[in-house]
């Protein structure tokens, strides 16, 4: 959700108490696991599957 708000990984790692490279490690697993290639895919397919509502970029 973070990504979704525009936050580079310094910024969600700040917030997050944790190292850039544990974001970028978490977000290449999130990848990964749900085959997609990039963020915009990723938005897509958890909107689609209820994940996240769409509300929540308003």
């Amino acid at each position: 959700k973070k990504m979704t708000e525009g936050k580079n990984f310094r910024e969600i790692a700040d917030e997050l108490f944790v190292s850039p490279n544990t974001i970028q490690f978490h977000k290449k697993n999130i990848y990964k696991k749900s085959e997609c290639r990039n963020s915009a895919e990723l938005v897509m397919k958890c909107i689609c599957s209820g994940v996240m509502a769409l509300e929540s970029f308003a």
